[in-house]
């Protein structure tokens, strides 16, 4: 039997505008710390800010295609106006006490504020748009105009900008190309060979890539070769990249590679290998640099020797997504379990653990609660250090199963102190639905090591959010943040 050839309407021409615009505000007020707690009463901490500034934003984007017989032959342009207005309108010279700083804080509004205008051209060519298997195959030239580019050049005090147009330099002409590709398209199998050549004024350069993907394969190389610089217009080859994956039994089983090699340079300069399976996941990774060597009184030095060595493995699990309803699904609870052993090859005894548990709850249009806890073990390397005989000692139990006993062991300070699990880490996520709004708020105690005028020690301020969002419109938000003593309001 002979398969007839399908049929294709054609039209003629199609036309097509589009136009867009994101803009985006921000209001910032900065308060202090430390004049915080000592404010005579609320309403003066909250007029005794550092600074505060608006900032405008947004892209303006108009873009069109024009299509001829089906696409064998489009034009693709687009527009995008980007200006871009910050400034602070009040700057405390309490806060800010010398000219230096306050001008610091000036010109980082100068240089924030834009007027860019870049235009983005695609011309595209399919000359097998009628073919089945063969219609996504294109030559296309490709080029980017920077129309208008905006540049601070003045001072604090004699704020002046410079608006660049169109000129033959590579800050202005950010892209300008001729790309072909020959792509096979067919039930199960698909191929794409690509090969791009960069045009003046940008530097000479050649790629050339290709990927092809069958059920339950894919594959993928890349390399190409360029002038090295204006300076040295000598030709040298582009990294070789190769990366293959592989995924079975439902996409449960998944295995992925990836590779790079430098010819110039005649090196490796990484391998990443992973395999998952449901929850459980592997990862190990090699890369060209230096390793570590650890003296006793200087700590972990440098070896000064660059070779192609193994870096880091990560084992980890963590429990497939589950909830459980009660009462016609008005309420439901979900626990969650993350944890890894990340081990470094380059410094064994810095590998750790890491332990999650984490649970949700919520009832239906109503509340959600989330209680999370973050545990880890920086010392696991003790546990293994007699049998790899290597070097720093750390001291400790060695014995893993005496020291999470220990860990637990509220009859012995010195032993749980000693032991090298700890929790690191308490979080409390609410959401209050309000129908329109929500209402959502974060507390976390994450101890930090601080050290302040060549002192150091533990600080224990938590971390608290609290937001009003409009469900129709979310960037429409209040935000206020007590980021460890630090209040903000809509950071």
């Amino acid at each position: 039997a002979v398969n007839s050839p399908s049929v294709k309407e054609i039209e003629e021409f199609k036309y097509l505008i589009n136009y867009n615009y994101t803009p985006n505000f921000i209001s910032l007020y900065n308060y202090s710390a430390e004049s915080w707690p000592n404010a005579s009463t609320k309403a003066e901490a909250w007029k005794d800010y550092m600074s505060n500034f608006i900032g405008f934003s947004g892209d303006f984007t108009l873009s069109s295609s024009a299509t001829w017989y089906n696409g064998f032959v489009s034009l693709d342009d687009k527009f995008v106006f980007s200006p871009s207005y910050q400034e602070h309108f009040h700057i405390s010279e309490k806060f800010y006490p010398t000219d230096a700083a306050r001008n610091q804080v000036k010109l980082s509004d100068y240089m924030a504020r834009k007027f860019d205008i870049t235009n983005t051209n695609t011309l595209k060519f399919r000359p097998f748009v009628l073919n089945d298997v063969w219609s996504e195959s294109y030559i296309a030239w490709n080029t980017q105009f920077r129309l208008i580019r905006t540049e601070f050049v003045g001072t604090a005090s004699a704020p002046v900008w410079k608006y660049h147009t169109v000129e033959g330099t590579e800050k202005a002409i950010p892209v300008h190309n001729i790309a072909a590709a020959a792509i096979y398209r067919s039930n199960d199998l698909y191929s794409n060979l690509a090969l791009v050549s960069q045009l003046p004024p940008l530097l000479p350069k050649y790629s050339v890539n290709f990927s092809a993907a069958i059920p339950h394969f894919t594959a993928k190389i890349e390399t190409g070769f360029a002038v090295r610089s204006r300076e040295d217009p000598t030709w040298n080859f582009l990294p070789f990249v190769e990366e293959i994956s592989v995924n079975a039994l439902n996409n449960k089983l998944s295995i992925a590679q990836s590779y790079k090699y430098l010819p110039d340079s005649h090196r490796h300069d990484y391998l990443n290998f992973s395999a998952s399976y449901g929850g459980l996941s592997f990862k190990y990774s090699k890369l060209y640099t230096t390793g570590f060597k650890f003296d006793d009184i200087a700590g972990w030095k440098s070896d000064g020797e660059e070779k192609f060595r193994s870096f880091q493995g990560v084992l980890s699990y963590k429990n497939p997504a589950k909830t459980y309803f009660w009462w016609g699904n008005r309420i439901g609870f979900a626990p969650s379990l993350s944890t890894g052993i990340v081990w470094d090859f380059l410094r064994p005894p810095m590998s750790y653990f890491t332990f999650s548990p984490a649970c949700h709850f919520r009832i239906n249009e109503f509340i959600e609660i989330r209680f999370a806890s973050e545990h880890r073990n920086d010392v696991i390397f003790r546990y293994f250090q007699d049998a790899l005989g290597t070097g720093p000692h750390i001291p400790g139990e060695t014995n893993l199963w005496q020291d999470l006993i220990d860990s637990f062991n509220f009859a012995e300070y010195n032993k749980r102190k000693m032991s090298g699990f700890k929790l690191k880490s308490l979080s409390l996520e609410m959401n209050h639905n309000l129908h329109d709004w929500d209402i959502k708020s974060k507390f976390k105690i994450e101890p930090r090591l601080l050290t302040e005028k060549g002192i150091t020690r533990y600080d224990y301020s938590p971390y608290i959010s609290v937001s009003v969002v409009w469900k129709p419109m979310s960037a429409m938000r209040s935000h206020i943040v007590d980021e460890y003593g630090s209040i903000k309001l809509n950071p």
